[in-house]
């Protein structure tokens, strides 16, 4: 629903963030009840949903476990989107023999920021008009094999997840500067987590 491309995959999510016209225009582009889920890195908002981090020396209660673990099951299907659109146009695992490589870098660049885009766009049209009905073996492998390519990508993120919230900030001071002044934008964030949180407790089966 959203591409956002050209910024170097070594950049933390959260910058990635601060870096996107989506993160400036997030009371207009993202109406309630829709939210955005994300990990502990992010900054937690109304329409930015994080997980509960566990305080020092203690521990997390059941309401608090169990929103995370819905926000997480969430948060895995965009990973697994990443998953079968590169198992599906493989161009992006360098495993075709196209390269995307120009003499000039700022070429390349464009180059692949196109090239990911219009392979999101054909995802979408693959998933509207029910592609996998006619390809269910070959789906059911590109999911197999997106679970393993999200699973290791949630390992990679986890090892850097800890160095990524505390340098987020301090990479790019003037992207975070209004959320470090933006207290009451915080204080409804938590207000609508411990909501959120309760009424999934209360629904659970």
């Amino acid at each position: 629903m959203y591409i956002a491309g050209g910024i170097p995959g070594s950049c933390s999510d959260s910058n990635i963030l601060g870096s996107c016209s989506l993160w400036n225009n997030l009371n207009a582009w993202l109406p309630a009840p829709f939210r955005l889920l994300g990990d502990a890195g992010m900054p937690l908002r109304p329409q930015l949903l994080t997980i509960i981090e566990r305080a020092a020396h203690c521990g997390l209660d059941d309401k608090s476990v169990y929103y995370n673990s819905r926000l997480s099951n969430g948060r895995v299907l965009v990973e697994q989107a990443f998953g079968i659109t590169k198992q599906r146009w493989r161009i992006f695992l360098g495993k075709t023999g196209v390269s995307f490589r120009s003499t000039s870098t700022q070429t390349s660049e464009a180059r692949y920021i196109l090239a990911w885009e219009v392979a999101c766009i054909l995802h979408n049209m693959a998933i509207t008009h029910a592609m996998e009905d006619a390809t269910t073996d070959f789906e059911d492998a590109l999911e197999k094999e997106a679970n393993e390519y999200a699973l290791f990508e949630a390992q990679a993120e986890a090892a850097q997840r800890a160095q990524a919230r505390n340098n987020a900030v301090a990479a790019a001071p003037k992207l975070w500067e209004h959320v470090q002044t933006s207290e009451s934008a915080l204080s409804a964030g938590k207000e609508l987590r411990e909501a959120v949180k309760e009424a999934l407790w209360a629904a659970r089966k």
